[in-house]
């Protein structure tokens, strides 16, 4: 079955309308003007009870839907990574699309930060933070995967909101 037919009949099967489920594939960077086409995306599950906005970072969960749950975590430093909300909200308990790859506009982010630094969970809900080795108790340091990097800050900011960043989880 093709995936628009697919998409189609999820989307019925969802109670939303066939016009709002869009497709999202990766394309190539040749060609390409313009650059908020050149990301990876993925369908997931939202397995919280709020919705999320664009730019929440969102983590796996291991529930009845096996591979494609996340939610949010106030874990710092969070290996189980997934992505980053993107484009549009993600209702609660609803289908929607996380960013695993490319340049993201507006990451939210808990706390201060300056431009290179590498971004990770916090224990702040929903948002970014800034990795530092002293975090990285009982972890091997340097090592993104191990450490839950998943990001890098494009810009500084002077407060917690959000940031330009570019994710390569």
């Amino acid at each position: 079955m093709k995936l628009k037919k697919k998409l189609a009949l999820a989307a019925l099967a969802l109670g939303l309308s066939v016009t709002a489920v869009r497709a999202y594939q990766d394309n190539p960077i040749l060609g390409q003007l313009d650059s908020g086409r050149n990301h990876r995306h993925i369908e997931v599950l939202n397995a919280d009870n709020v919705a999320h906005e664009v730019g929440d970072v969102l983590v796996w969960k291991d529930g009845t839907y096996d591979g494609i749950e996340v939610s949010s975590t106030t874990t710092a430093n969070n290996g189980l990574v997934a992505g980053v909300v993107c484009e549009r909200e993600m209702p609660a308990n609803g289908v929607g699309f996380i960013q695993v790859q490319g340049y993201h506009s507006a990451i939210t982010i808990g706390v201060a930060n300056s431009a290179g630094d590498s971004l990770v969970t916090s224990t702040t809900g929903e948002a970014a933070g800034v990795y530092s080795v002293a975090q990285a108790t009982g972890t091997a340091s340097g090592q993104s995967q191990v450490n839950g990097v998943f990001a890098v800050a494009l810009e500084a900011t002077t407060s917690s909101t959000t940031v330009k960043g570019f994710i390569y989880r």
